[in-house]
This record gives structure tokens, sequence and C-alpha cells, in this order.
């Protein structure tokens, strides 16, 4: 709970804030992943990523708004530019949280989460969708490279995306089977669950408590956000 509970406030606080806060608020969470799971930074160095950047940023940079901010040749909408650094700065700070959270909890503790709650197997199933993201991601991957190391759109045309769905939806079926049978074999029965003690330490609260004040200070003290307010900002 005090590594993964303040992911959990950072990502609240990201909701509806300015463009100012939102970026200090991605600059606390890249700090917190990075002593959390330095591992969950990978993707923010990825082509993928660099890409949904791009598409995001550029387009309403240059439509979404009057262009009256001259760069060079080029011609800004500032609103736009605002608006879309806006949201690219929530995506961060959510997609750590949520890879990061992901990749801190087990099975069993995704279990006893929900079968406190009374919501017996749906933890479990939970667990194992978010857990099996990185899987449908990397044969996505392996399969794209495959298609496109046989020709790829040229030497299939239109049976291209359907041989590209075909594998990654088999594959994905057959990892779900394996899955189920390793849980079966382990006599995991959602009607008999089993509760895993979970200890949250006094430690554990300090953290999140010290995490909520500064996410409410982010939020709620202008003087912070005004420390990266910069022309966009006005």
């Amino acid at each position: 709970m005090g590594r993964l509970g303040p992911l959990v406030l950072l990502a609240g606080a990201v909701l509806g804030a300015d463009l100012a806060t939102v970026w200090l608020l991605v600059a606390a969470t890249v700090v917190w992943v990075a002593w959390v799971d330095r591992a969950a930074l990978r993707g923010l160095r990825s082509r993928w990523f660099l890409l949904f950047a791009a598409f995001l940023v550029i387009p309403l940079s240059l439509w979404g708004g009057p262009r009256t901010w001259q760069w060079g040749r080029l011609a800004l909408a500032p609103a736009g530019l605002e608006l879309g650094l806006t949201m690219l700065g929530r995506t961060i700070v959510l997609w750590l949280g949520v890879t990061t959270i992901v990749a801190g909890l087990s099975l069993q503790q995704w279990s006893a989460l929900f079968e406190r709650l009374g919501l017996q197997g749906f933890g479990f199933t939970l667990g194992v969708a978010f857990h099996f993201l990185p899987s449908v991601l990397a044969s996505a991957t392996d399969a794209w490279h495959a298609l496109r190391m046989r020709g790829g759109w040229r030497a299939y045309r239109w049976e291209a995306p359907q041989r590209f769905l075909t594998t990654v939806v088999s594959g994905a079926l057959r990892h779900v089977d394996e899955i189920a049978a390793a849980a079966q074999a382990r006599g995991y029965d959602p009607a008999k669950p089993h509760r895993a003690p979970e200890r949250v330490t006094a430690a554990d609260w300090s953290v999140v408590v010290l995490w909520a004040v500064v996410c409410l200070l982010l939020r709620l003290t202008p003087g912070a956000a005004s420390l990266l307010r910069g022309p966009l900002g006005g």
C-alpha cells in the first residue's frame, strides 16, 4: 500500500488539473515510479508512445484554435497546444499508475482485495486481465514484425489485417486457457476464496498521507502551479 497507494492519489489528482499542475504531477509520478519500479518507465521511451504523443499534440497545436503564436515560420494555436500537452500529461500519469499497480500486485492480492468487498472471483479475473495485457502487446508486436518480414500489406493486401488479428486473438485465447489450467491445477476455486493476509503498517499510512498532502498542495495552491506557467498559461 505504501508503494502503490500514492499512484492512485496522483492519478486522481491529475484529473481536471490545468497544464502547469498536470506536469508537476507528471514529475512527481515519474520520480515515485522510478523509485518503486524503474522498469515501468521504459514505455515512455518506446516508439509507440512517441508516435502517440506526436499524433496527440501536433494536430491540436496546428488546428486546435486561432494560430496566434508564431514560432519561426510555423504558426501555432496556443489553446490547442495547451490542451494537447495537458492531455499528454494526464495520459502519462494514468499510464504509469496503471502499469506500476498492475505489475506490483499479484493475482493472489487482486483476489484478496475484491473478496474482502464480497466480489468472489472478480479480483482473480481482473488480475488475469491486467497481467494479460503485456502478453497481448508482446504477441501483437511479434505478429506485426513477422507479417512485415513476409511482405506485409504489399504481399497480402486486405488479408494482412485478417492474418494479424487471427494470430493475436488465437495466441491470446491459448494463453487464457493456459492460465485457467494453471489456476485449476493449483486448486483455485472462486466459491472457496483464500484471503491472503495483507498487512498495512504505520509506514504505509505515513507515505500515503504524505502524498495526499502533496497532491492537495499541488491542486489547491495557485503559487505551485504558477511556477511552471509560461507563455501558454498567459
